[in-house]
């Protein structure tokens, strides 16, 4: 029991390291008129020089958010560390239950982003990282974009946004679709001084 406890411990230590970002390539959200039928897919990719955040989603788990324009939440899902399965070698990981399923598979780093690595095989710790959400119930209605992912991993908070997005209404207006890619920040209005 004191080992599981130090594994723990040490999978806590492991993702406060500095330098890890995510990022989101798209982010496709289908919300539906019937209850329990809402759904959400993600595609991105985890840069994590230390190559530290898979062994511990190994430890702990995972919880991926997806929030609206307020930073409210539409939905959370997580995975308990027994939902999870490190790939060998240390390439990924895969979470999987029942209506959800995420993927976190090491990949080539893109040209113009190459960190030095002493091993030449090394990919510098360069993930693609995917996931479906399925049979949900979104906690906000209508889904206001823009929208972030936050990847949660023991006590660290992954974010990223996606800001430019399209919608639209299939069968009679009872499918809103909605395709979100990054673009610049949202502006956010300055406060107005108050009249005298």
């Amino acid at each position: 029991m004191r080992r599981i406890l130090s594994l723990l411990a040490l999978g806590v230590t492991l993702v406060m390291t500095a330098g890890q970002e995510f990022t989101l390539k798209n982010v496709k959200v289908a919300e539906r008129s019937k209850t329990a039928r809402d759904q959400w897919s993600m595609k991105g990719n985890l840069d994590n020089p230390a190559m530290n955040v898979v062994p511990a989603i190994g430890q702990l788990g995972l919880t991926v958010n997806l929030l609206d324009v307020s930073l409210d939440p539409l939905a959370s899902t997580a995975f308990a560390a027994t939902n999870c399965k490190l790939l060998r070698n240390g390439r990924g990981v895969r979470c999987k239950k029942m209506g959800a399923r995420v993927s976190i598979k090491r990949t080539r780093r893109p040209k113009g982003a190459k960190v030095k690595s002493s091993n030449s095989n090394s990919t510098g710790g360069y993930y693609g990282a995917s996931g479906m959400f399925r049979r949900l119930q979104f906690l906000q209605d209508p889904v206001v974009t823009p929208l972030t992912v936050q990847v949660v991993v023991g006590s660290t908070t992954l974010p990223a946004i996606v800001s430019t997005c399209s919608e639209r209404t299939k069968g009679a207006g009872r499918i809103t679709k909605i395709t979100c890619t990054p673009g610049p920040a949202p502006v956010t209005p300055a406060p107005t001084a108050a009249s005298p």
